[in-house]
């Protein structure tokens, strides 16, 4: 998907996180950034990584890798306890 102006998002949704692991282990990690990582000159993807996604994000804000991994590594809104 495309988010904001340029910047491109794939997610890849697993059932458990044992799955996300072994398909993660695939991964070219040597072309990929973490979240918190400074981009090179490379401009590598950032790789984003929660207990079952995994999110490959191209864009050249710290700002938007910052909002956008925030953002899939918490998840939805949890309910208020009473």
């Amino acid at each position: 998907m495309t988010i904001g102006r340029g910047a491109t998002l794939e997610v890849y949704l697993y059932p458990d996180s044992a799955t996300r692991v072994a398909d993660g282990a695939k991964l070219d990690r040597a072309h990929l950034v973490s979240a918190t990582a400074e981009q090179t000159i490379e401009r590598e993807r950032t790789l984003i990584e929660s207990s079952n996604i995994i999110g490959l994000l191209t864009s050249l804000s710290s700002h938007q890798r910052e909002r956008v991994s925030d953002a899939l590594i918490a998840g939805p809104p949890q309910p208020q306890k009473p």
